[in-house]
């Protein structure tokens, strides 16, 4: 009896396991298709533009990869592991989808999907303002399926070695987690200050909610008004 207490436990661990090393898969898709973002970024020229972009790169896809982590580890409490495999599919391969499509909305408008795409396809059901012919919705199609599948056989090889998966996995989401934190705080900071350097970068980021505190930090006097009034 105790030796199958032991084995369910295993089976439990390993399954939030995988709901971790999910999410760093995710960074990793999503900061790859991100470096389509970074072409129509004006690059920074200051340190503290640097250091919000690498922050807001590694700390704002972790955000968004670990926002889909979240119902995987609710799940992961009573799913077989096959069954959290699908789920986990089912969450990150629409979202991948979903960005790599807004990157193109955005290369073509300079703004990201939102309510006014979304009505404007709901309204043009004839395609007078936007039309693909068939092939590209069948190549789009094919696509989909194609990426639904690459990421499932991922999530099953990353479900097979969250028995291996060290301590160390808790360490990187704690990195990421201090990134975004600093990348929150910096631009709070740069926002009072206007800084531009760091503050036009924001609009960049898909789903992106920048922190701002300006009349906080006038309280504490944590703002240059000379500086900024130069600004």
């Amino acid at each position: 009896m105790k030796n199958l207490f032991r084995a369910a436990e295993d089976t439990l661990s390993q399954r939030l396991r995988f709901s971790l090393l999910v999410p760093l898969f995710g960074v990793l898709v999503f900061g790859l298709i991100g470096t389509r973002y970074l072409g129509w970024m004006p690059w920074p020229q200051t340190g503290w533009g640097w250091g919000y972009l690498l922050t807001t790169y590694l700390g704002h896809y972790w955000f968004l990869s670990i926002l889909l982590a979240l119902p995987v580890l609710v799940l992961s409490l009573f799913l077989p592991r096959i069954w959290l495999v699908g789920a986990a599919t089912l969450f990150y391969a629409p979202a991948f989808i979903l960005m790599a499509i807004d990157t193109l909305v955005f290369d073509q408008y300079r703004f990201h999907i939102n309510y006014f795409v979304i009505d404007l396809l709901l309204n043009d059901p004839d395609g007078q303002v936007i039309h693909f012919p068939v092939s590209m919705w069948l190549l789009t199609l094919l696509g989909a399926l194609l990426v639904l599948g690459a990421v499932f056989l991922v999530n099953q090889f990353l479900a097979r070695r969250a028995g291996n998966a060290s301590a160390g996995v808790k360490k990187w989401h704690l990195l990421f987690f201090i990134l975004l934190l600093a990348s929150h705080l910096l631009h709070a900071w740069a926002d009072a200050n206007l800084m531009k350097d760091v503050v036009r970068q924001a609009r960049f980021y898909p789903l992106m909610l920048p922190t701002t505190a300006q009349s906080f930090m006038e309280k504490h006097g944590l703002v240059d008004l000379e500086a900024r009034n130069a600004n």
